[in-house]
């Protein structure tokens, strides 16, 4: 019997939540992912996201919910956190289980800003653990994780300093608690503060790191008919 041929759908940035579906007759995945670059500002560059790939034994039917990161793209005086990427099993992302995903680049508002990590957690300076988001920091606040979001900025406490948002809490960029800073990119990217070079960016999971592509997308996904 002659088998198929592999088949790979690309993903670009929404700025919103998906869903996919394994087709008929696919028991394998090749799944390749890279998260945002981090926001640049001045003379600064945005560190790129990681950039991962993993194969996963899936059934027909099986659905996957997908959040393609954002770099941020509003203006301001200092830089943000990129997005990161994820690819989780389950038809809602409230409820969903983490399969693979690429963390996002630290802001930069002078130098180079952090490149995306495979942690399980949260990142920077202060980071979160177990998947979970970054505490604030008196550098702003934290980025998300695959569980829970980022803590809130703890340098203006009663400003509306918001962290970036966790993969179960929807993704959203964090938001500083100056006007005049960059949000987050949408997949949990931590806030612009006064310090760029203490930016939180949002990270989590496995595989392996390579960050010399600066991209943001869900590169792949190819389907083995096996």
């Amino acid at each position: 019997m002659q088998q198929e041929q592999a088949q790979t759908q690309t993903f670009q940035y929404s700025g919103t939540i998906t869903s996919w579906t394994v087709p008929s007759g696919v028991t394998s995945l090749i799944i390749t992912a890279a998260g945002a670059q981090g926001g640049s500002i001045g003379s600064g560059t945005g560190g790129c996201g990681a950039y991962l790939t993993g194969t996963f034994t899936v059934s027909p039917g099986t659905v996957l919910t997908i959040l393609v990161g954002g770099m941020p793209t509003s203006s301001g005086s200092h830089a943000a956190g990129g997005g990161g990427t994820y690819v989780a099993l389950g038809s809602s992302y409230s409820s969903a289980t983490p399969l693979i995903v690429a963390g996002g680049g630290g802001g930069a508002t002078s130098g180079t800003g952090q490149g995306g990590q495979t942690t399980t957690n949260g990142g920077g300076p202060n980071p979160g653990y177990n998947g979970n988001g970054a505490p604030s920091s008196s550098c702003g606040g934290g980025g998300g994780g695959f569980y829970t979001s980022g803590c809130n900025d703890n340098y203006y406490p009663t400003t509306t300093g918001v962290g970036g948002k966790g993969f179960l809490q929807g993704g959203a960029g964090g938001v500083s608690s100056s006007t005049d800073y960059q949000i987050g990119g949408f997949g949990g990217g931590a806030p612009a503060d006064y310090q760029g070079t203490c930016n939180i960016q949002a990270k989590h999971l496995r595989s392996y790191l390579n960050t010399s592509p600066c991209v943001s997308q869900l590169r792949g996904i190819t389907s083995q008919f096996l």
